[in-house]
């Protein structure tokens, strides 16, 4: 099984070789290119384009590379690091290239630090601004941005804007998470919402329903993933309720997207509402109130409501339910390639050969389905399997145990298995991240982080976080201090800050830990432009203030309404919603 990949940096002269024959003349010394870099590992090239793309060595949209410069060699799974880009997406976004200070070179240099520990050399990621200030550089601008657009256009972004992690997860924060409150997806019949194939389908929809409401979504956008099991189970309520009332959804990036471009849609989730073919009413956003009174309103115009809609109940907050706290869980998703990985050290690793697997080896048919079916026994011999395995495993063996091992957590009867046999292991376990640290390979602290947040989620589990308390606040504290470059982690770690914000109480937390994890969370606010760490920082916020007078003018004189202030306008929704609600928290008070 292979454990170490090289990363090569692969670079591009944008000036086509004017600057080398040019630059000696106009600007008195030798230049020999202007530079445009991209990072090759996993055999593939990853670079800057209209976003943060991807695609084979060579064959991108910048031609052949006139040096490739071997950078070292990393250790760290290419999942983890598609986890890594996922983070740093919102900052690497067509809109906010900047040829000067945010460009295809600080893209590779943050993976080069993510992936070795050291950037790429330094007369690469200095050279734009130095050149460009010449008169030759001055001259050649027009000709560089044209080449850019020209290249960014023919890209294909990984991630589009605001897809930050937590898109397949499938607990989302405040009223909306399944098995959670608000409206709840488990019976929700997939036929009650059809999906649209073409634009052909839409029309015969629109001259063969009186009314109808149409969701425009992308599998990519937090928010639209947010709201769709509330739309699914709000269709399959009415459709009892006024059965001549009928509900789609329009993929954005699928087959029927000519309807989305037909009705100009700009910004999603957008909803729209039509009577007798003709559009009645629409709104974008995630707002599941909105989107209730909307259905409520096209039911009712029809005129064959059978039975009286739900009262929407009025409250001051957007998205936060005070009456009904909810924690996060990172999900059970994709676990094919730890299972894949562990099949391969079954096969390789001589420790594990003389064990007997038939617990993995039936869970590993169909990971998904046995999550769910497997008799709490069962899950309790797979739990066992893997803990017991780490004690034997080489160390460059134990990455894709560790992440199995955080994906079973998400399920309530591993975590309280887990939490019933494995005190010792849990705690032998944060104590090895503590004390060694930088002997614990990256990913599995990653990991860990997850696995902790987990944890929060049940009666049983966070009592193994209030016996570790002191090294967990170690853990947490160190990773927002002193990795708060580390913007896979930081993702990880701002849940478990969310879920003790959320379990505070159960976990008696002093006065001065609350006061010390108020003044992490507002530096984060101050200087974090990441917006998953922003969006799981202001719900802390949320959590830690609502309710206390006291903790809200301790986030007061930290500037927090200042920081919040700033979100209220963030053009992701998530993050703009959030912030409406500490806004209000730390202005109202406890009234």
């Amino acid at each position: 099984m292979q454990t170490s990949w090289p990363v090569t940096l692969f670079i591009y002269d944008l000036s086509q070789g004017m600057a080398r024959q040019m630059s000696r003349q106009l600007v008195g010394r030798q230049i020999d290119g202007i530079w445009h870099t991209g990072v090759v590992v996993y055999g593939v090239e990853y670079y800057y384009g209209g976003g943060i793309c991807s695609g084979a060595p060579k064959q991108t949209p910048y031609g052949y590379p006139v040096q490739e410069i071997p950078l070292g060699t990393t250790e760290i799974p290419q999942e983890i690091f598609i986890d890594f880009l996922r983070d740093i997406s919102p900052n690497f976004t067509m809109d906010k290239y900047d040829l000067f200070s945010n460009n295809c070179n600080n893209f590779s240099d943050e993976c080069s630090k993510f992936l070795l520990g050291h950037g790429i050399p330094s007369h690469i990621t200095g050279l734009p601004q130095e050149f460009l200030q010449t008169p030759l550089g001055r001259m050649l601008k027009p000709m560089f941005d044209g080449m850019k657009n020209q290249m960014m256009q023919n890209s294909n972004p990984m991630f589009l804007p605001g897809a930050f992690e937590g898109q397949s997860n499938s607990q989302t924060m405040f009223g909306q998470s399944p098995g959670q409150g608000g409206v709840q997806a488990g019976g929700a019949s997939q036929e009650a919402v059809v999906e649209v194939t073409s634009f052909e389908h839409f029309v015969e929809a629109m001259s063969a329903d009186e009314g109808f409401i149409v969701d425009f979504y992308s599998y990519t956008c937090p928010p639209c993933m947010r709201i769709k099991p509330i739309y699914e189970q709000l269709a399959s309520r009415y459709r009892s309720i006024c059965p001549k009332l009928r509900f789609y959804k329009v993929n954005t990036q699928g087959p029927a997207r000519e309807v989305a471009q037909q009705f100009e849609i700009t910004s999603i989730p957008t909803f729209m509402s039509f009577y007798k073919g003709e559009m009645f009413e629409k709104f974008a956003g995630a707002d599941n109130r909105r989107l209730e009174s909307m259905i409520d309103l096209m039911a009712n115009k029809i005129g064959t409501v059978s039975a009286p809609a739900p009262v929407i109940q009025s409250s001051p907050f957007k998205v936060f339910n005070p009456s009904k706290r909810e924690l996060y869980v990172f999900p059970f998703d994709k676990p094919d390639n730890a299972i894949n990985k562990i099949k391969t050290a079954i096969e390789t690793v001589p420790a594990l050969k003389v064990k007997d697997h038939t617990i993995f080896e039936a869970f590993a048919a169909n990971p998904a389905e046995n999550l769910k079916n497997f008799p709490g026994p069962n899950k309790g011999a797979l739990v066992r399997w893997l803990v017991e395995n780490l004690d034997v495993l080489p160390k460059e063996d134990m990455i894709p145990f560790y992440d199995l091992w955080r994906l079973l957590l998400a399920d309530e009867a591993c975590r309280k298995f887990y939490a019933k046999d494995f005190a010792e292991h849990f705690a032998s376990l944060l104590k090895n991240i503590e004390e060694r640290e930088i002997e614990v390979a990256r990913s599995n602290r990653v990991f860990t982080y997850r696995a902790i947040a987990n944890l929060f989620s049940s009666p049983e589990s966070l009592t193994l976080i209030k016996t570790n308390w002191a090294v967990v606040h170690s853990i947490v504290e160190r990773c927002l201090t002193k990795h708060s470059d580390d913007k896979t982690a930081l993702a990880s770690i701002i849940w478990v800050v969310y879920n003790v914000a959320a379990t505070r109480k159960e976990l008696e937390l002093s006065q001065e830990h609350t006061a010390r994890y108020l003044e992490l969370v507002c530096g984060l606010l101050e200087r974090e432009k990441d917006e998953r760490v922003i969006h799981g920082a202001i719900l802390s916020l949320i959590y830690f203030t609502h309710g206390n007078n006291d903790n809200i003018t301790s986030a007061k004189s930290r500037s927090a309404h200042e920081h919040i202030a700033r979100f209220r306008s963030a053009v992701d929704e998530s993050v703009r919603l959030a912030a409406e609600d500490a806004h209000y928290i730390l202005t109202q008070g406890t009234n």
